[in-house]
């Protein structure tokens, strides 16, 4: 394949702990964001591609077979953007309930496997107009409902929530501590909130 056509891989680790956790081909600070009323405003990283868009994909690539051998080819040097969540992040076993403005939003929190930071979240409930969109966009879908949430079991999730500044590329990891606080503002004090392991 041809380097000029492959996607970089980006590695993302835990800002407070630097344990390894996502491996993506999408660069986080450029996905679309969950709009108000979600206050977190949370990156939109889809996981995998829903089956439709996959039957969908088969379907052109039979069409562009037909009109044309060499636009064929193009389509198949092209990669597809993947995202690998590592085992060492690690899903809770029973979902929260956030109390919002204009509702209730259903999410299993995502939590990394060393310090047991919250660090995104799979969005259990049906999201909203606005925010589905957004994911559409994020998916590559224009379709507003096309990235309706199918996440009750984290090994088969579509997409994630992931927290502004929770995680940080390989190459800023050895930034100090007074940089963290001034990079991440208001997510600068949410360390306090790691639950405490059992005796």
């Amino acid at each position: 394949m041809d380097s000029s056509s492959t996607l970089p891989i980006r590695i993302y680790h835990c800002t407070f702990c630097s344990q390894l956790l996502l491996a993506t081909t999408r660069q986080l600070s450029t996905l679309p964001q969950r709009p108000l009323p979600a206050l977190d405003r949370a990156f939109i990283l889809p996981l995998r591609e829903s089956e439709e868009e996959e039957e969908e994909e088969e379907e052109e690539e039979e069409d562009k077979e037909e009109e044309n051998h060499q636009k064929r080819q193009a389509v198949e040097k092209q990669q597809k953007h993947s995202t690998i969540l590592l085992s060492t992040a690690i899903p809770d076993r029973k979902p929260v309930i956030i109390r919002r403005e204009d509702g209730f939003d259903r999410r299993r929190l995502l939590r990394c496997g060393r310090c047991r930071l919250v660090v995104a979240y799979f969005p259990l409930s049906p999201i909203t107009q606005s925010s589905s969109t957004a994911a559409a966009a994020a998916d590559g879908t224009d379709e507003p409902g096309a990235a309706h949430t199918d996440n009750d079991d984290p090994r088969t999730a579509r997409l994630v929530c992931v927290l502004p500044a929770a995680l940080v590329e390989t190459e800023r990891i050895d930034i100090s501590d007074d940089e963290k606080m001034r990079l991440h503002g208001d997510w600068a004090d949410w360390h306090h909130l790691v639950p405490a392991k059992n005796a």
